[in-house]
């Protein structure tokens, strides 16, 4: 992604008005974490295009990784509305509702991402967590149930269980 954003420089200076080179550099810079010139590119194309459903999803990658969670919902529920709602921007959502405390919204999103990833422990770990503090000890404990026996899944499997002996 460091090439691409250079190559998508070169191009914005060559091409100004070809705004996809600037969705490009954005994401480019997104993906590298390169905060300050995501931002600003994002801001150049939000300016633009406020409603466009990708803009906004880089534009809650971007916020995630500054820990703007508020915002990042705010972009994120924009790309939604817009029917751009892909593996990527369930997950997005369901990740961004836990940090805010939004447990349904997250057991929604990431039951349906689940689904198409049914041994990322990654995903099973927020899922848990979320049934968890809702208390919904029979659906976390199913989920566990369907975790294959590994060394990273293993601490994870420990302490949902010591979590369900509490309730």
């Amino acid at each position: 992604y460091t090439k691409a954003a250079a190559n998508y420089e070169r191009l914005i200076k060559q091409r100004p008005f070809h705004y996809e080179h600037y969705i490009y550099l954005a994401e480019s810079y997104v993906r590298t974490n390169n905060r300050k010139s995501a931002e600003k590119y994002l801001s150049i194309l939000l300016k633009l295009f406020p409603n466009q459903a990708y803009i906004n999803q880089l534009k809650a990658i971007h916020s995630i990784q500054t820990q703007q969670f508020e915002l990042a919902k705010r972009h994120i529920d924009i790309t939604i509305a817009q029917s751009f709602s892909n593996n990527e921007t369930k997950l997005l959502a369901g990740l961004i509702n836990y940090q805010l405390e939004n447990y349904e919204q997250v057991i929604s999103y990431l039951s349906i991402v689940k689904k198409n990833f049914p041994n990322n422990s990654f995903i099973q770990k927020i899922l848990i967590a979320a049934q968890l503090k809702l208390g919904n000890t029979e659906a976390a404990y199913e989920n566990l149930e369907s975790i294959a026996l590994t060394d990273e899944n293993t601490q994870m499997i420990a302490t949902a269980g010591l979590e369900l002996l509490k309730l």
